[in-house]
């Protein structure tokens, strides 16, 4: 079991967020958001929901909670529980669309990982 983060990625001239989790280190999983996205730029890779926060090109990551000895279907389930939690407190600004990711944890991680 290892320590899982929620994490926060803000744009405050765009006014979205994007929430996520990883095993990573906070300033790993940006450089890998922000490789991901310049290939977007690119157009060597497909876009993906945290880009839309990322364009804002002012963006903050941070860290929102941390949960040591989790595992990953924990860790999903505890980021849906953040996603919905914001999304009733920013509604549109939230940018995920992935509500149900616990139910095809295969799917996300092909889609978003």
């Amino acid at each position: 079991m290892a320590t899982g983060i929620i994490y926060e990625i803000f744009s405050p001239s765009k006014n979205l967020r994007y929430i996520g989790s990883t095993f990573l280190t906070l300033k790993m999983r940006q450089a890998l958001h922000i490789s991901r996205y310049k290939r977007i730029l690119q157009g060597k890779a497909k876009g993906i929901t945290a880009s839309k926060v990322l364009a804002g090109m002012d963006t903050r990551f941070s860290q929102i909670s941390e949960h040591p000895g989790v595992d990953k279907s924990w860790l999903l389930q505890k980021e849906k529980d953040v996603i919905n939690e914001m999304k009733n407190i920013y509604g549109s600004g939230v940018v995920n669309h992935n509500i149900g990711l616990t139910d095809d944890m295969k799917a996300y991680q092909k889609t978003y990982r």
